[in-house]
């Protein structure tokens, strides 16, 4: 009893192919592009803006696609990225591992598909493996799902990183 309801942007695509409508046509089922199932995984889509992106291959590769057509816009080379999520802003939220441990960072998508850094949470926020994250829909709160040892939910307040409520 008691316990808050939150509604957030964000979306895990593990197992199945992925698929982008186009808009604007009589008949969107015949307008349904295949992204592929070889080798992605997390997606994320923005609402506004043009762009998808998903977490492609083991190389470490963030792709800016367009949300319309599933054409490649721009291959980001990020290292271990793990999840993805976009704000209200259309800013991309990645969490990945590198050599120092875990990391999560927003990034703003250039028009022509590269990531420019503008925030990086500390390390408070990125002790552990991250495996999915959704930021509410005003933009206050950053929703990290912990796996390994860890196994919690977190919700940090995007503007201080200071916990807003923890679940496990």
């Amino acid at each position: 009893a008691g316990r808050p309801t939150y509604n957030f942007w964000g979306t895990s695509i593990m197992y199945s192919a992925i698929g982008v409508m186009q808009y604007g046509t009589t008949s969107p089922m015949n307008n349904i592009y295949a992204i592929g199932s070889d080798g992605y995984g997390d997606l994320a889509v923005q609402k506004n803006g043009n762009f998808l992106a998903a977490i492609y291959g083991n190389g470490g590769i963030v792709r800016i696609m367009n949300k319309r057509t599933g054409a490649t816009v721009c291959d980001n080379m990020v290292e271990s990225p793990k999840a993805i999520a976009f704000d209200g802003d259309e800013k991309l939220y990645v969490a990945f591992s590198n050599g120092d441990g875990y990391k999560i960072e927003r990034y703003a998508i250039n028009t022509d598909g590269t990531l420019t850094a503008d925030k990086t949470a500390p390390a408070a926020v990125s002790f552990a493996e991250a495996v999915s994250l959704a930021v509410s829909p005003d933009n206050t709160k950053l929703t990290v799902a912990y796996g390994g040892d860890v196994n919690r939910v977190v919700s940090y307040n995007i503007s201080d990183w200071s916990t807003a409520w923890s679940y496990g």
